[in-house]
């Protein structure tokens, strides 16, 4: 009687642990939701606003590159170069 005791609250302490786990594994709400499929196909991205604020502070765009007017007309540097005749080299090849 006593060993069925033990191994019951055993196994009652193990699935309290694995329900646990699992509960503070999920987000939290609320989660933005955005199809992307066609209607009725089911394609879903799940988005956290915490962590979309979060990504928006880190991923900045590096400063602008200073712009490079030197050399002669591509037009003139370049044989196939039809569009841009008048752009300098040094901006063509930027």
């Amino acid at each position: 009687m006593f060993r069925l005791n033990a191994i019951s609250g055993i196994a009652l302490g193990g699935a309290f642990i694995v329900a646990l786990v699992a509960v503070l594994t999920f987000q939290r709400p609320p989660v933005d939701v955005i199809s992307t499929g066609d209607p009725g196909v089911g394609m879903q991205v799940l988005y956290n606003p915490a962590q979309v604020t979060k990504a928006l502070g880190i991923n900045q765009a590096p400063p602008v590159l200073p712009a490079i007017d030197a050399g002669p007309p591509s037009g003139v540097a370049y044989k196939n170069v039809q569009v841009l005749k008048n752009v300098s080299v040094g901006a063509f090849s930027r």
